[in-house]
């Protein structure tokens, strides 16, 4: 509940559907269309920018970007650190609001986005991390026990489900990261 009061994903310009495009084998999954993020100060620090090293000036951390990704593929934002791949990939997924441009998102569950960090809890199993996350994210109907060991499998760690999270390997522990 919380999550969803902070980090709802209804925000302006950004929206969630159907399958976007179903005339085509390759349907888009995620379009952007003149998406751009600008981060202004606040009230205060404008007023005391001498005394914080916050600039007084808008920082513009994506300008006018258009990206469409299509089901099947991997798409990867690359860019130097400050460039706005996070703050792109926070806003496709509804922790960021938009300044200006449209996110439009196929709701039908053909998207994965794995964060910079894992988010996992060393004590929890990947079975039981799976279905914490299954019902903090669904917006929906949650998935069933027989879907969720079918992602387990899938990720190839249905051998790894009753493993605790400190006992995987770096590579083990990005699968179950995405989000």
């Amino acid at each position: 509940m919380v999550e969803r009061y902070f980090y709802d994903t209804a925000l302006k310009g950004r929206s969630v559907v159907g399958q976007l495009d179903t005339s085509t084998s390759n349907p888009e999954t995620v379009q952007l269309h003149e998406f751009t993020k600008h981060y202004r100060p606040n009230w205060f620090r404008r007023q005391f920018t001498g005394f914080t090293k916050v600039p007084k000036a808008t920082v513009v951390a994506v300008n006018v970007l258009t990206l469409t990704a299509r089901k099947g593929e991997i798409c990867v934002l690359l860019g130097a650190n400050g460039s706005g791949k996070s703050t792109t990939l926070d806003a496709i997924v509804g922790l960021n609001t938009l300044t200006s441009g449209t996110i439009t998102v196929d709701g039908t569950g053909e998207l994965g986005i794995v964060p910079q960090k894992n988010v996992l809890w060393d004590e929890l199993t990947m079975e039981e991390r799976i279905r914490i996350f299954n019902e903090l994210k669904s917006t929906g109907q949650r998935d069933s026990k027989e879907s969720l060991h079918e992602l387990i499998k899938a990720i190839e760690l249905d051998r790894r489900i009753t493993a605790r999270a400190r006992t995987l390997s770096g590579g083990q522990k990005r699968k179950p990261s995405w989000e």
